[in-house]
This record gives C-alpha cells, sequence and structure tokens, in this order.
C-alpha cells in the first residue's frame, strides 16, 4: 500500500508541476504539488517501523557485516 501511495503522491506532484509551468497564474497546481509532495511523506512515513512494532514482535534486526566485523544494523519488518 505505501508503494501505491508513493507512485499516486508522484504523479499527483508531477501534473501539478507540469500544469504550473504551463498556467503559472493559476494557484491549483501549487496545491496540487504540495497534496502529492504530502503523499509521498505519508508513503513513506507508513514504512518507519516504531518502537511500538519492535514491542510487539513484527520487526527484526538485519546486521550487515564486513569482514566478520558489524558494521551496520537496521530494524524492518518481518516478511509475513
Amino acid at each position: 500500500m505505501d508503494v501505491l501511495l508513493l507512485i499516486i503522491g508522484l504523479v499527483v506532484f508531477c501534473i501539478g508541476t507540469y500544469i504550473g509551468i504551463v498556467k503559472d497564474t493559476n494557484p491549483f497546481p501549487t496545491f496540487m504539488c504540495l497534496l502529492g509532495f504530502g503523499i509521498c511523506l505519508l508513503a513513506a512515513h507508513l514504512n518507519t517501523p516504531t518502537a511500538l512494532d519492535v514491542y510487539r514482535g513484527n520487526t527484526t534486526l538485519e546486521i550487515t557485516y564486513k569482514d566478520s566485523i558489524p558494521v551496520d544494523s537496521v530494524v524492518v519488518f518481518k516478511n509475513k
């Protein structure tokens, strides 16, 4: 669902930008750009694990190793 929201947000943003370039006196394109940007931010926020997700066990810790030394770790959602 978050990918769909991201695509919709980008499409709305592009349409608003295109209309703004063609008709620069209308405030509607600015609204469309802001709406598209807001949808993209919402999609990015929905994909971020929270502390409650960690507590409920919905996440896992992925560790990246380089020459058997841990160099990075990230919390991701478990595959369902």
